[in-house]
Formats: C-alpha cells, structure tokens, sequence
C-alpha cells in the first residue's frame, strides 16, 4: 500500500478508472466512469490509521471473541505471517484456508496440518486450478535463465512484490551464482526495500524451525542479510537513487501487477532497448498480456505460483483426517471443482456434504449440536454444597444447582432466581414433566 502511494504522488495513491484491472485494490470497480478524472485510493495518513485499528497475533494464539467463541490463526506455509483461522465455539469448529502453500524448501513455517483436527467446517479459498506444477523445474530455469544471462554480461531484471518470492530467490540465486564462482551484485528499488529486507531478518517465528535456530544464535537467518553485510546487495527507494549501479547485476522492482507502472518503467526504458537482457516474471498475478511497445528487452514468464490447489486441498484432508473427515467441506466454484466434488463424494460416500460456492453467495450449514458451555455466576456458585459420590470407583463432587438461563451474544449464564416468575415456572416444570418444553422456551 505504502508503495502506491509512492509511485502515484506524495500525498495519496491515484489510478484512473479504465485502469482497474491492473490494481488488486480496486477490483471490479464501476468502468462506466472512464471520462472522470483520476480518483484517490487512499494517502499515507490512511494507510496508517488502519494499521493502528490492526491487532498483531502469533501463531496459534487463541483470541477470545465471546465467552464460548475462539479464533485461532495457524501458519498456511505461504509466506511469512500468512494464516489460515480455526473459529471454534463449543463443540463446533470452522476452519477457514486462506492463500496456503505446501511447497519445501521456501522460508515461511510449513503448513500446520493440525488445524484440520475435529474440524466440522472446512471453508477452501484462493486455491489454483489444475494440477501442481513442478517448482523445482522452474526454480532451476529461473537459476540458468540467470547465470547464462549474466555470463553474456547482460542483465536480469525481476518484478516482483516485496512480500512474495524475493527472499527465497535472492538466497537461491546467490548461492547458485557463488557456486558458478560469479560475484553479481544485486539490486532491490523500492521506497520500502530497506525496511522490508530488515524486518524480514527478525520475523524468527514466522519461519521454518531451522530459520527459528539461526535467529536464536543472533544470526541474520535469510541470505539477503548475509550479502548486505557482504556488499553484495543494495537497497534503494528509487532507480534514480541507484545512480552507482554495476552491470551486469540482477535487480527487483515495480508494482509485479503492472509493468506499465512504478519504477519497473524506468528499468525497462534503461535496459529495455537491448534484446539481450532478461526480465523474468514469476509472480502469477503480473499480466503477461500488457502492451510494451519500445520494449526490445526478452520477457520470460517462469511462474512460482506455490499456492495449493484443489486436489492439494484433497491431499491434505486425507492426510490430516485420514479416518473422520469434516462433515462439510466448501470449495469455491471453479474450473475442476465438479471433477474434484465427483471425485471426494465417490471415495467418501455419505460421509461428506461437498458444496461450492460463488462470490457473494450465502450457504447455510446446519450443524448437530452436541452441548453448550454454561458459566455460572460466582454469586450462584457460592451456594453450591457439593456431596461426594462414588462412580467406577472414581470419587467426585456433586452438587446440584438451580437457577435461570441467560443467554446473550451466544453466551449462556446460569444466574439465580430472584423472580417469583421463575419460581413458580421452576415448580411447575418439577411437578408436571409434559411441560417442560414450554418451561424452558419461557
């Protein structure tokens, strides 16, 4: 967020309405407006009186929204800091997978399987159609594509977001050229690149537990930290700050969605004449189709798009509930999902309801409710006199208790009478059982 604003003005981010498509942000917003000036998104001071509104959580930290509801976030193994939310009240539990990836070899911690345990409700988005792609084929086209580029003494350029896939390449490449015996400086051009590259190194419990221990030992424990130390790596809030730069080098920069926007313009007008350099996309959301005229420069699209699919989505549900699956499962309507329903329905017949679902679109799930959790009052509690009693040969305390339920926001309180009207209710349920249903409505 912070970045658009830098590239579209000083006082707040700006984009016409023709070029919606091209910001996340903005998404389906309303085309019909072309003729209308440009219009502002949102300014620095916006950006940072919704940061103050956000609460930061740790993985697998429980937060208490009523007495009886809890949501708990779990590593989804995307990137650092993604999660998927386990919403659990009572005896119910909904499980919510976000953008998740179960994908080796990268810095996020792994994917914790251990959310899908007695889930009643698992809620799939954002996930990829089609099968897994191979990523270690594509990383090591990325790796040569690279080397060989920088070996003709040309350059390679990367667009891509701060937060994706840059820590994991910068350390493959570094280490694949060091092993080429190749000193390439590299270059990152962003306004925040150097508190980005920074904040990265102390993110320790957001990473696989061999990243955790290097962060004990007060260690840097991502590569790009290693090669500022060494020299090797720049950062720089703009490429005309980066006035010193040494070619050949690899550099990352722009908006990855856009290459029309941001300093990638300025890095493709540089480099771009020449057909001999290199710009490598790997984010799945840049579009490939944008129109480059005076760009000579070669675009290849190696795309790493780790995020899971839908038969990963089936994968992991057998993994982690190989004996009981959820009784409800939602994927979202896509490509594959009648394949992918016809599938699970045939391995697992009446033990899962499949549905699917639109943007937008309201489903109701009907769950079998097994118990509620009542809270008694400290006041009723006091009046309790338990009485041992003996059962299996286990020794318990037993006492009982009377009083009026209370229920608010899906919180239950047992709180003592103080009505008459209850009192009398009360005694009639006792006395006539056949109404205890209208006593217990009252």
């Amino acid at each position: 967020m912070e970045e658009l604003v830098a590239y579209h003005g000083r006082q707040g981010s700006f984009i016409p309405p023709e070029s919606a498509l091209h910001f996340s942000q903005v998404g389906s917003m309303n085309r019909q407006c072309v003729d209308e000036q440009w219009r502002s998104l949102y300014t620095l001071r916006d950006i940072r009186l919704c940061m103050q509104k956000i609460k930061p959580v740790r993985f697998n930290e429980h937060l208490s929204l009523y007495e009886t509801t809890t949501l708990v976030p779990y590593s989804s193994g995307y990137a650092l800091g993604s999660a998927n939310w386990s919403l659990e009240a009572t005896d119910r539990k909904v499980v919510l997978i976000s953008t998740s990836s179960t994908v080796g070899n990268q810095h996020p911690a792994l994917f914790d399987m251990t959310i899908m345990d007695k889930a009643d409700v698992v809620l799939a988005s954002d996930v990829r159609s089609g099968e897994q792609s191979d990523i270690e084929t594509i990383r090591n086209k990325i790796l040569s594509h690279t080397a060989l580029t920088l070996q003709s003494q040309k350059n390679v350029l990367f667009p891509i977001s701060m937060m994706g896939n840059i820590f994991d390449i910068i350390g493959d490449l570094a280490r694949h050229l060091k092993s080429l015996h190749m000193s390439i400086p590299f270059y990152v051009i962003s306004p925040v690149a150097r508190r980005s590259l920074e904040y990265a190194n102390i993110l320790g419990e957001w990473m696989t537990a061999g990243h955790q221990e290097i962060v004990n030992m007060a260690s840097k424990p991502l590569e790009h930290g290693q090669l500022q130390e060494e020299k090797e790596l720049f950062a720089y809030d703009s490429l005309q700050d980066a006035n010193d730069i040494k070619e050949p080098s690899v550099l990352f920069t722009g908006d990855y969605t856009c290459l029309s926007k941001g300093p990638v313009v300025s890095a493709l007008e540089h480099w771009g004449k020449d057909p001999r350099h290199v710009c490598i996309i790997t984010d799945p959301e840049t579009l490939l189709s944008q129109d480059l005229p005076s760009c000579r420069m070669k675009i290849v699209p190696l795309i790493l798009n780790t995020r899971v699919s839908l038969w990963d989505i089936n994968s992991i549900l057998c993994t982690a509930c190989p004996i009981t699956p959820p009784p409800h499962i939602i994927i979202p309507d896509m490509l594959g999902s009648d394949r992918f329903k016809e599938k699970w329905e045939m391995e697992h017949p009446e033990a899962t309801q499949l549905h699917t679902v639109n943007p937008g679109e309201s489903l109701s799930i009907e769950f079998k409710n097994k118990m509620e959790m009542i809270v008694i009052t400290e006041e009723l509690a006091a009046r309790l006199i338990p009485k041992a009693a003996q059962l299996n040969g286990m020794v318990y305390a037993i006492a009982p208790v009377t009083g009026a339920l209370a229920m608010y926001n899906n919180n239950y309180e047992l709180q003592p009478i103080t009505e008459p009207s209850d009192e009398y209710l009360l005694n009639s349920t006792i006395s006539h059982p056949s109404t205890s249903a209208n006593s217990n409505d009252t």
